[in-house]
């Protein structure tokens, strides 16, 4: 147990490091404002076998602002608080939430099978990140630890337009660039980011790189962001890498 949590601590430590040097995005504070609201949940469910310790905060965009708005507002609680073919099927964030809980506990209990198990930890933060006139994104952080060696840990960027409430994809991003040319420029992207963080190119598994519908914008540049296991081997954490908008053709951000 000792042991567990000495990992995990590291690793948490080691994720909170490489958020901190990733890119920032810039607040517009001339935007059109968003009012926001947050949910929280907290609480450790006891299990037949082991104990399951929640910790939810979800800062949701206000139903009634505009239809754009709700829109982006289902988009995010749906994306939020489904699991494991539960769909969140509901208006409601709160309850939503409770019913993501209920669904999560029971998969875990039925996987445990009536074996005894580690507690399992389960950290979810929903937050806007940046906002402009036409674009708004927030960012899905989970953490947790189901066993194993270590937890797992993830960042998933949102971007929606403002303007019609729709995620923005890689579609939106890539649709005028083929396949060998969107390869290209993602690779001499790792490859600078590599070079400034000192790791052999040889530890990524190219294959895998590609768009991931997990980017945002910062510094007139797009930056993906790849989860551990994704690209790379879980001792090197997250990687960021930076594409500007100016070389990607047909991207128009207006």
């Amino acid at each position: 147990m000792k042991n567990r949590l000495v990992l995990l601590a590291i690793a948490c430590l080691t994720f909170f490091c490489a958020c901190n040097n990733v890119p920032q995005q810039e607040e517009e504070s001339t935007a059109p404002e968003c009012l926001l609201e947050e949910f929280y949940y907290s609480t450790t469910e006891i299990a037949p076998h082991f104990n399951i310790i929640w910790n939810i905060r979800a800062a949701i965009p206000k139903a009634g602002q505009d239809v754009a708005t709700d829109l982006i507002r289902q988009q995010l609680i749906k994306r939020v608080f489904s699991y494991e073919g539960h769909i969140a099927n509901t208006d409601d964030p709160q309850q939503a939430m409770e019913m993501y809980v209920n669904h999560t506990n029971t998969v875990h209990t039925q996987q445990a099978s009536g074996e005894a198990m580690p507690d399992y930890s389960e950290s979810i933060s929903l937050s806007m990140t940046s906002i402009t006139d036409i674009m708004i994104t927030f960012v899905l952080s989970t953490e947790g630890y189901y066993g194993g060696a270590h937890g797992s840990h993830e960042n998933y960027y949102l971007v929606f337009d403002r303007r019609t409430g729709l995620q923005l994809t890689d579609n939106d991003i890539w649709g005028n660039v083929t396949k060998s040319e969107t390869k290209e420029m993602l690779v001499k992207a790792l490859t600078r980011y590599a070079n400034a963080n000192n790791i052999d190119m040889g530890e990524f598994m190219i294959d895998n790189l590609g768009p991931n519908n997990n980017f945002y914008f910062a510094n007139d540049s797009i930056y993906y962001t790849y989860n551990p296991y994704e690209i790379a081997p879980y001792c090197y954490g997250q990687q960021t890498i930076g594409i500007a908008i100016k070389d990607v053709k047909g991207c128009h951000l207006d």
